[in-house]
């Protein structure tokens, strides 16, 4: 009886090493990754790199005689959408200046496009999006 004590310690000490990194979300657990961009030059290499790509796919398109219009750099995401958090009241002022302080970054010297007004009135919250998963091994989320 003591070996099967000590095999299920040994199994518990694995199991917990192999978790070290992870998180606990609303989402469920999430293992680490890295940090968003947050100093200028990370920025503006996400900014180029979302430039470069829609430059990239608009070529490819008006080739075919997609599109006709110029396009601007944006990205699309599908697969599994989380729960939604909703953002209210002083939390709602918290998170606009968060975006705002974000889109400061990404456009430095432009004005916000969307105002505390508009923002209040259109983002009820938000979500994540499961892109990849292995179900109860690993997953992916943006």
């Amino acid at each position: 009886m003591f070996k099967g004590a000590v095999k299920q310690t040994i199994l518990l000490a694995m199991v917990l090493a192999a978790l070290t990194g992870c998180a606990s979300t609303a989402d469920g657990i999430r293992f680490g990754h890295g940090p968003a961009p947050t100093t200028e030059t990370d920025v503006a290499k996400a900014k180029q790199q979302l430039i470069d790509n829609a430059k990239s796919s608009a070529a490819k398109a008006a080739i075919k005689g997609a599109i006709s219009v110029q396009s601007g750099p944006g990205i699309i995401v599908v697969g599994t959408v989380g729960p939604l958090r909703t953002v209210d009241g002083e939390k709602r002022h918290a998170f606009y200046v968060s975006y705002n302080n974000d889109a400061q970054k990404f456009h430095p010297g432009k004005p916000n496009s969307l105002t505390e007004d508009n923002f209040v009135k259109t983002i009820a919250g938000w979500t994540s999006v499961e892109i990849f998963s292995i179900p109860g091994v690993v997953n992916q989320r943006l």
